[in-house]
């Protein structure tokens, strides 16, 4: 099953319509992810994209918790996937005004023209959480989020 990559397809209806839940508290979005290709040049072009939203949206409150390229499958199915993030947001309010922004059009192409598929999952905590862990420092994506940022 293909995923539309660009969420704007639905975000207007998904977008709360209170203030109430709007500003509700935190949230964390997953995002499931499938390159087109297992290509370091479309891994690139990802990774640009999200050095943009990070950079855009950092400033207000929006910080990736983990990201991770996908192991051995133990137990269920969930699909074929390369890569999972936990992005954190302050709120909803927070994501939807992002997803629907200028900002955000104008670097989605990153995002579309590198994926096959990709999901985004919002999910409201369940049990007490802090940002940032730095238990764990490197990986493969760290080398080049660095690069990025020293620019």
């Amino acid at each position: 099953m293909k995923t539309n990559v660009n969420p704007n397809y639905t975000i207007e209806k998904l977008r709360p319509e209170s203030d109430e839940e709007l500003d509700s508290g935190p949230i964390v979005v997953l995002n499931l992810l499938k390159l087109k290709t297992d290509s370091e040049e479309l891994l690139d072009e990802y990774l640009e994209y999200a050095y943009g939203v990070i950079s855009g949206w950092g400033a207000v409150g929006m910080e990736p918790v983990y990201a991770g390229k996908f192991g051995e499958l133990v137990a269920g199915g969930i699909g074929d996937w390369d890569y999972m993030l936990l992005v954190h947001y302050p709120n909803r309010r927070t994501f939807f005004d992002m997803m629907v922004s200028d900002e955000y059009a104008a670097i989605h192409s990153g995002r579309q023209n590198s994926m096959k598929m990709a999901i985004l999952w919002i999910s409201d905590p369940i049990i007490s959480f802090r940002t940032p862990t730095r238990e764990y420092t490197g990986g493969a994506w760290q080398e080049k989020f660095d690069k990025m940022m020293a620019k």
